[in-house]
């Protein structure tokens, strides 16, 4: 969940669906700036867009940046050469806003239309000009900003549903509670059609398409109306993009999450009685078990089973794989072994493929978990590096490695000191080393927070997500984790004092502020934080009042 108000509650999550495409654009070489399209030749619109930046009129030189964009049909182009280029089709751009606006605007004007049919013909003028002026309403589209602040104002489901409507971003699921005990799922946002010889039907891109033919072009968008909505599931609760509604449109999401809360979830059976409460759903928010642990013990044990080719380090690896219950806990040695285990055969596998291309797979493809279990699973040979012959000498060389590699990163050959928290570790940098990266190398012990220790892994409910360009490496590097989870949120809608809030690092973010990270212990321990909700309540702890004013 995200937040409440007295009478609903909400939760928001990206709907991963593809919502952006790339199109081949092909260029006249006699005629700058024009390009094919199905029904012949198009001029590119040129934009010359105005950057401002701060103190530039304290400098002699410039007071701004000038960006020049060619934008396509399509949209703009993001590379062009004389003849050809590649334009981006995204729903965050004013196409999709228009598109969605149009929609809204169609969708009152035939409802204000099949009033008038539905009107007796006694019907006098006057009611007749009303009718009319709601054919004429105008129908804003919302940005992200403008859905959340109408979604807190909601009083109902009918309200809530209202506020993201029209919203044209993105697309994101929607979960919604009161105080009833009613739940409901909403999909929001802008969906793209494609056309009907889009290669992977109407709602997935993948490939480059030539602009020029129309095959793939983008024809609509999803109406509100047709986008997906439910209420008050059978089982009482939602998993977010994890139920199966549109199996035609694929989301680019980890579904190990999913099939791990949904799990647990369905264990809680016997009616109201036993509906798990705040402190079980608070064990569920910092849950980490790995959900390959079975295969990976398997493979491995069918491997190795009367190999004379494995030394007692590795003896000692599967042994702590053995004793292991699964869970990628800070002071696991057998997480350490698997998780080694995990990125030295997507290395193996997809490095003589891809080279230096692998880590920018992992960033964009957040299951590749999911492709070593194929992998695993499948026992192909097709994946097989070249100097491998058989899948049992792969998995076996593939452990060998990844246990070669977890002493020299543990600096220890004993099992007993592999500890996955001490290789699986947080930095969390300022923003000064975004923005000044160069002072990142003398600066930044003192501005960021790092090395600290993490459990779980990118998939796990409790979520700390590798760093893309390390995993791709044989390096100590490989574990450290540069995103995840933040915020843990529970609400018990029936008690408006039962509000707990739990941030990764804290409230404040100045370097002398005593919150900048004094909730870090609490979240490392799976402690909810008790906030105030009622003004009551917030009066007894508030240390603080700071207060705005037009003058």
């Amino acid at each position: 969940m995200h937040g409440r108000n007295e009478k609903v509650g909400f939760g928001l999550l990206a709907y991963k669906v593809d919502v952006q495409d790339l199109f081949l654009e092909q260029f006249s070489n006699q005629f700058p700036g024009k390009y094919k399209t199905p029904t012949g030749w198009d001029t590119a619109q040129e934009i010359v867009e105005e950057i401002p930046v701060r103190f530039s009129d304290k400098l002699f030189f410039s007071s701004k940046l000038l960006h020049k964009v060619n934008v396509t049909r399509h949209g703009p182009l993001l590379y062009q050469s004389e003849d050809s280029g590649v334009s981006l089709a995204w729903v965050g751009l004013n196409q999709a806003q228009s598109q969605v606006q149009n929609q809204a605007q169609s969708q009152v004007q035939s409802q204000a239309q099949g009033t008038q049919r539905d009107k007796a013909k006694g019907d006098s003028d006057k009611k007749n000009k009303e009718g009319q002026g709601k054919e004429t309403k105008q129908i804003a589209g919302k940005t992200y900003i403008e859905a959340v602040l109408d979604l807190n104002k909601a009083v109902d489901f009918k309200s809530a549903e209202e506020a993201i409507s029209t919203y044209y971003g993105s697309p994101f699921s929607v979960l919604l509670v009161d105080k009833s005990g009613n739940c409901a799922y909403q999909q929001a946002g802008t969906i793209p059609l494609r056309a009907k010889d889009a290669a992977f039907g109407a709602h997935e891109g993948c490939l480059l398409a030539p602009g020029w033919t129309g095959g793939a072009d983008w024809t609509s968008y999803m109406n509100f109306k047709d986008l997906m909505k439910v209420m008050n599931p059978a089982g009482g609760y939602f998993v977010a993009n994890f139920q199966d509604f549109k199996p035609e449109m694929p989301l680019n999401t980890n579904l190990y999450r999913g099939q791990r809360i949904a799990s647990i979830l369905q264990a809680f059976k016997g009616g109201v009685a036993n509906r798990p409460g705040l402190p079980e759903m608070a064990v569920l928010q910092g849950d980490c078990q790995a959900p390959l642990v079975t295969l990976v013990r398997s493979t491995i044990h069918e491997a190795m089973d009367k190999s004379e080719l494995i030394d007692t380090y590795q003896i000692a690896a599967l042994s702590a794989l053995d004793k292991w219950d699964g869970s990628l806990s800070e002071n696991s040695a057998g997480a350490a072994v698997y998780e080694c285990f995990l990125r030295t055969v997507l290395r193996r596998v997809l490095v003589p493929r891809l080279g230096n291309m692998t880590f920018e797979y992992i960033e964009r493809y957040p299951s590749w978990t999911k492709f070593v279990e194929s992998v695993l699973k499948e026992k192909s040979t097709a994946w097989l590096p070249s100097e491998e012959r058989t899948f049992k000498n792969f998995v076996i060389t593939s452990f060998g490695q990844a246990v070669k590699e977890l002493r020299l990163s543990s600096g220890s050959d004993e099992a007993s000191r592999w500890k996955w928290g001490d290789l699986h570790k947080g930095d969390f940098p300022h923003f000064v080393q975004t923005v000044y990266p160069g002072v990142s190398d003398f600066l930044a012990p003192l501005l960021s927070i790092s090395a600290v220790k993490l459990a779980g892994d990118q998939d796990t409910v409790n979520t700390t997500d590798g760093a893309a360009a390390s995993i791709a490496t044989a390096k100590r590097s490989q574990f450290v984790s540069d995103s995840g989870s933040t915020m843990r949120m529970l609400i018990d809608m029936s008690d408006d004092e039962k509000f707990y809030q739990t941030l990764i690092l804290g409230q404040g973010g100045q370097m002398t502020s005593n919150h900048r990270f004094d909730l870090l212990p609490v979240w490392l321990s799976l402690r909810p934080y008790p906030l105030a909700f009622s003004p009551a309540s917030e009066s007894k702890i508030c240390q603080h009042r700071l207060l705005f004013t037009d003058r």
